[in-house]
């Protein structure tokens, strides 16, 4: 069903967090499979994710209310994550569209997150670090953004 959201319309790893407190418990499994704690531009965002990951691993209900029990009973519940937490119940997410779309587009920003972040460090090493350094930027950087593309790839159901 679609929902507005309450307040300001959030962003999709927002919109993508609030599908899985209300999806289905398969299908966030699924997707979140695919989904690391990394993807998220806000590392606040990334531990409510693994906290809906830690329940869904332990076969335990998922929803705000029961993360919230996890984030405390972990010790990573902050105000400011408590407050994404909330965003994320209250993001009007479409829970009658599948959750990996949310998750596609989610990737899709990590991606270019990657990419911009890897030219900025080569951009910053060309200068002054040695070419180990700079070969090694490269590597890592390669690594982390073919990794994201498979996954993304893997969501979106692309055989490429």
């Amino acid at each position: 069903m679609t929902a507005q959201p309450i307040g300001p319309h959030p962003d999709i790893a927002t919109v993508f967090l609030g599908g899985c407190l209300w999806g289905h418990r398969f299908e966030v499994r699924l997707v979140l499979h695919h989904v690391e704690a990394d993807d998220f531009a806000s590392p606040m965002l990334g531990t409510v994710a693994e906290a809906i990951r830690t329940l869904i691993d332990a076969d335990k209900p998922i929803g705000p209310q029961m993360v919230l029990d996890e984030l405390r009973r972990t010790g990573s519940l902050s105000t400011a994550v408590a407050k994404h937490l909330q965003d994320a119940a209250t993001s009007g997410a479409d829970t009658d569209l599948p959750l990996r779309h949310y998750g596609a587009a989610l990737l899709a920003e990590s991606l270019r997150r990657r990419v911009e972040s890897a030219g900025a460090a080569l951009s910053s090493a060309a200068a002054e670090a040695s070419e180990a350094d700079v070969a090694r930027i490269v590597t890592n950087a390669t690594t982390s953004i073919y990794d994201c593309l498979a996954r993304l790839h893997h969501l979106r159901g692309d055989t490429a």
